[in-house]
């Protein structure tokens, strides 16, 4: 296989895991009942993601940018403090590639704080908003 196949489905991963990380915080949003078994999901999908960027080192920094956006996403969707540690060091080291990156703590919390979606659903009665397992 070559480099840049390898390169672009390394991406295509990333990217998709950081789409399902955002849509399981909709989810949990929407349905709080079922959020034991979204968390252990957001989980597994936060350590693919901070398993892959040790993958991608080797395509820095222009190659491997759009960690950035994955390695913040997979801090958010997990509540392991190891794998979140791992994420915000791998961030940070991911940041060094461009200068004037705001610094990581920083950018984790305000991101933080925009993934939390509960807030846009309390106004709405419990029989509007219910989640049935099929």
């Amino acid at each position: 296989m070559s480099l840049i196949l390898y390169a672009h489905l390394q991406r295509s991963y990333g990217l998709a895991l950081t789409v399902l990380i955002i849509l399981n915080c909709i989810v949990r949003a929407l349905c709080p009942e079922e959020e034991t078994s979204l968390e252990i999901e957001s989980a597994y999908f936060a350590k693919e993601i901070v398993a892959l960027a040790e993958d991608v080192k080797i395509f820095r920094p222009l190659g491997s940018s759009y960690m950035l956006l994955c390695l913040t996403t997979a801090w958010i969707g997990t509540s392991d403090l190891e794998t979140k540690k791992l994420a915000e060091a791998l961030l940070e080291d991911y940041q060094s590639d461009f200068p004037g990156m705001k610094e990581a703590r920083l950018q984790l919390e305000w991101t933080s704080r925009q993934f939390d979606f509960r807030h846009l659903f309390e106004s709405f009665d419990e029989d509007e908003l219910t989640c049935e397992s099929t």
